[in-house]
């Protein structure tokens, strides 16, 4: 499987946006690019049959929903591609049927389902006439999309790739490789950091697991889930960053995947910021049918609240099930719908009980919104155990012990991340607000600018004890330290973050001067200033959280 941090895939890139921007995306040329890519991701030219099959019964699916336009025609033709789905990814429901011998990909045939069922239904309605073969698998076989989105409807792929491509400019320039450097740095540097806390303590949570001690498996649960959840989004939201920008260069808009999903308000908000196509794409195609069948037979005033509730959960219970093929995936559904049903019950509660402008008004308040947001973010967290999670370590978290650790773990985590964005917020001087954006908090008095600077300390201490802990848990056993040594480690720690980052944020006011005298360059310098200032903290926690551990083990 090709890496995005590989040559083959730089070279590919380079002579993709030059071939593109030479030919004026011509149709034949993007054919071709695409076949290149998606080749690389195959061993051989009888692994490539199944999914070119798949793609081959969702053309002639998306040519007979635009012929019959009959709502039989298409349930059948719906229930056929996704059966045919399920069949290919040797989903568990229908593992007593015969599947093809051979090793076979079926690499971004998760996200090519989407894109056929889109112009099956839009088709069949009328919406939209079915595509020319070519521009159909230019379509589905889209290169910067192919392998995990984002969901791009065809209307919009088809309207991008009519058109005069958008000329180059410097603005576009920038703006596309500060993508590719934001998306490098979150895969390469944070998902890394992250993927190397999540692999050491996910096995020593698996161990006291099985042991059942309970101090322990909350401590390494916690841990192993925040850092997962951490892993995945620097990793997925990385690679959407990068693909967008070498779309940009290429001259194609692709839609946005992630809009700051750790400062969600609620459940709801989450997943309006999180993988934000595939939201989108469940809303438009399953929920909102859904909805609309279940109030055409029991809709009332009254009732309408309810069947959303039932809509929501029915439909991110599907949506975990997409995720993966084996029973633990419909858990993952049923931890989804759980927690968007509860989400939804309490908004319809609050605003019976208190009225809808007073329960606005409770949403904007910091306190509320900070509660919240850690119940969401350590919800979420524990309920993605599913994506890693091995089929024996579940079944010992689905038993007594297991699900008391798990709703402690929620409940720790869902505090830990309130105090902790609150102590973020206070020392950036920012908060969210119910809006869904951020706005400055106003500048700090004189008579509490100490608060002010305590709580940014805070923040690095809090970091730097973090950082800590996890040296001390990882040290081997046979090196023990006193009381005495883990306090000074813990004291060195923090103020070394803290001293770090009061360096770097001492250069913030002359650097603003100097680039006073840049004119309309001046919001680049700074904005290059700021990703220079987070690549270098984020810099330090890397190698603090990797050599610590080291520096322990040889001293003690």
């Amino acid at each position: 499987m090709v890496s995005f941090t590989s040559p083959f895939f730089f070279v590919f890139c380079l002579t993709a946006i030059f071939l593109l921007r030479m030919t004026s995306a011509n149709a034949l040329v993007m054919g071709a690019l695409n076949l290149v890519f998606v080749a690389s991701f195959i061993p051989a030219p009888l692994a490539a049959l199944p999914l070119l099959g798949f793609v081959c019964f969702g053309y002639c699916a998306i040519r007979a929903a635009r012929r019959f336009q009959v709502n039989a025609v298409l349930i059948l033709l719906v229930a056929g591609t996704v059966f045919l789905f399920a069949w290919l990814k040797r989903y568990a429901i229908l593992s007593f049927l015969p599947a093809p011998n051979f090793a076979y990909a079926t690499i971004g045939i998760s996200y090519i389902l989407f894109r056929i069922l889109h112009l099956v239904i839009d088709c069949s309605d009328g919406v939209l006439e079915p595509p020319p073969p070519l521009a159909f698998l230019n379509y589905v076989f889209f290169f910067p999309n192919f392998v995990s989105g984002p969901i791009q409807r065809y209307e919009d792929f088809h309207a991008q790739v009519s058109a005069p491509l958008p000329p180059v400019t410097w603005l576009t320039i920038h703006e596309a490789f500060g993508r590719l450097v934001k998306g490098y740095f979150f895969v390469v540097v944070a998902s890394s950091a992250a993927s190397w806390i999540f692999d050491h303590a996910h096995s020593s949570f698996y161990a006291a697991l099985s042991r059942q001690d309970g101090p322990a498996t909350i401590a390494l649960f916690s841990v192993s889930a925040t850092s997962y959840l951490v892993f995945l989004f620097t990793n997925f939201a990385g690679y959407m960053q990068i693909v967008i920008g070498v779309g940009q260069l290429a001259g194609f808009t692709l839609p946005e995947n992630f809009n700051r999903p750790f400062a969600s308000k609620n459940f709801l908000d989450f997943w309006a910021r999180w993988h934000i196509t595939l939201s989108n794409w469940f809303k438009f195609y399953l929920y909102n049918p859904l909805l609309k069948a279940m109030a055409s037979r029991w809709g009332t005033r009254a009732v309408m609240p309810y069947l959303g509730v039932i809509g929501l959960f029915v439909t991110f219970l599907v949506m975990g099930m997409w995720h993966g093929s084996t029973v633990i995936y419909v858990a993952y559904g049923v931890f989804l719908g759980v927690g968007i049903a509860i989400n939804q019950l309490w908004q319809v509660w609050m605003t019976n009980r208190l009225s809808a402008p007073i329960y606005h008004e409770l949403r904007e308040r910091p306190w509320y919104f900070q509660v919240s947001r850690g119940v969401t973010l350590g919800y979420f967290s524990v309920a993605i155990t599913a994506l890693w999670i091995e089929p024996e370590q579940a079944n010992r978290l689905f038993s007594p012990f297991g699900l008391t650790v798990f709703a402690t773990t929620i409940v720790i985590l869902s505090a830990l991340i309130a105090i902790f964005g609150t102590l973020v917020d206070a020392a950036f001087g920012r908060m969210v607000y119910d809006g869904g954006g951020t706005k400055d908090l106003d500048p700090p008095a004189s008579g509490s600018h100490m608060r002010y600077l305590g709580a940014i300390a805070g923040c690095y201490v809090v970091s730097g004890a973090g950082l800590t802990a996890l040296a001390f848990y990882f040290t081997p056993a046979e090196h023990p330290y006193s009381t005495a040594h883990k306090l000074f480690l813990l004291v060195l720690a923090a103020f070394t973050a803290f001293l770090i980052g009061a360096l770097v944020g001492a250069f913030d006011k002359p650097i603003a001067h100097a680039t006073s005298y840049f004119g309309n360059r001046r919001e680049v310098f700074l904005q290059t200033w700021m990703a220079f200032r987070i690549f270098i903290l984020a810099g330090i926690s890397t190698i603090m959280a990797s050599a610590i551990p080291e520096f322990i083990y040889r001293a003690f």
